[in-house]
């Protein structure tokens, strides 16, 4: 029998990877969550088998962890929101996985390494995946697998690994965004368009379905470039966190039921090109922040309860399409701004405001 093996902690990123410690003994990698303290850690390996026994907290309750990885084929283990209903336990039975740890792999002769970067985007995809009902969907090839991630249905990687794009499309999507998602801080593109019938509601007939809030966890994806969630059931405020995503180019939440006033954050998106709130109930006068967003081009804001006259900041934008109809807004009078407005190749318009 092989002897046993301690592992320890080190921080990495934004996970806590365990290294083995040994000379023949395989090592073992292990995603934690920074929120979870480590006590101790044994191994052993035989007939190909790791066995390991974790001790550690999370919020003040401890438990344990079981794998017995394949072989040749790492070892996937599931957060503790997919293990069982009852919350922080853990359970090994049949073969497979259960409990707090994203992923395990086992190097030397029981299974093939996962790198840790990789670690932490299963454990947040396994999570999403759970929330969103991925059983159910279109499409969920390769999903919670342990299957490189390059190989499941609408998941993009770059050269190093890292999730770079995430784009489920009228994939039969449904259920509330778990704020776990800003973990995937690599992110650039994020595609969840419902890609159905609008109505004048805000509601949609199509294959996603997304309920709930936008988490203002979403302001940790600082790399994001691309995110459409057009055509769901998001409720709720814009989350001002948006405002410090500042690589967006393009921003498409029409469709939904959103609601609460425009976030001046979002003037802080200096390289925003498109931005489309349309078709929600988002209220109250537009943000004079607006105005710094110099490289927009295609501005959507027709279908809310958006009300007063556009901020005269608003002149200069280099706006090629502006949709301001069905709202409440109005237009200043004045010779500036309607020149501006002309000026733009297509405005479909409201009112102008009174004079004086």
């Amino acid at each position: 029998m092989k002897p046993l093996i301690t592992v320890r902690p080190r921080r990495l990123q934004c996970a806590t990877t365990l290294l083995a410690r040994g000379k023949n003994p395989p090592g073992i990698r292990a995603a934690m969550h920074p929120r979870w303290s480590l006590r101790s850690t044994v191994s052993r390996c035989k007939d190909n088998v790791t066995l390991c026994q974790s001790q550690y907290t999370f919020g003040g309750s401890r438990d344990s962890l079981c794998v017995a990885p394949r072989a040749n084929s790492p070892a996937t283990a599931l957060s503790s929101r997919l293990a069982s209903p009852a919350p922080h336990r853990s359970r090994c039975s049949d073969g497979f996985v259960h409990g707090l740890l994203a992923v395990v792999a086992v190097t030397g002769g029981c299974a093939d390494p996962v790198d840790p970067v990789e670690l932490e985007a299963r454990q947040v995809l396994a999570i999403f995946y759970r929330e969103l009902d991925g059983p159910n969907w279109k499409n969920n090839d390769n999903w919670a697998t342990p299957a490189q991630l390059a190989t499941w249905y609408g998941v993009e990687v770059d050269a190093e690994g890292n999730v770079i794009g995430l784009a489920l499309r009228d994939n039969g999507v449904t259920g509330e965004l778990p704020g776990e998602l800003g973990m995937l801080e690599t992110l650039e593109n994020l595609n969840l368009d419902a890609q159905g019938v609008i109505t004048l509601t805000g509601s949609a007939n199509s294959g996603n379905s997304v309920t709930g809030s936008i988490p203002p966890e979403f302001g940790q994806l600082r790399n994001l470039r691309y995110l459409n969630l057009r055509g769901n059931r998001l409720m709720g405020a814009i989350p001002p966190e948006l405002g410090e995503l500042e690589k967006l180019v393009s921003v498409a939440l029409s469709g939904n039921q959103l609601t609460g006033p425009i976030p001046p954050e979002i003037g802080n998106l200096r390289d925003l090109r498109y931005l489309n709130l349309q078709r929600n109930r988002l209220a109250d006068a537009l943000p004079l922040e607006i105005g710094n967003l110099r490289k927009l081009g295609d501005f959507r804001l027709a279908g809310n309860g958006l009300r007063g006259r556009l901020p005269r900041e608003l002149v200069g934008l280099p706006l090629q399409l502006f949709t301001w109809h069905s709202t409440d807004l109005c237009a200043p009078p004045d010779d500036a701004f309607q020149q501006w407005l002309k000026s733009i190749r297509t405005n479909l318009a409201g009112p102008d405001c009174p004079s004086g």
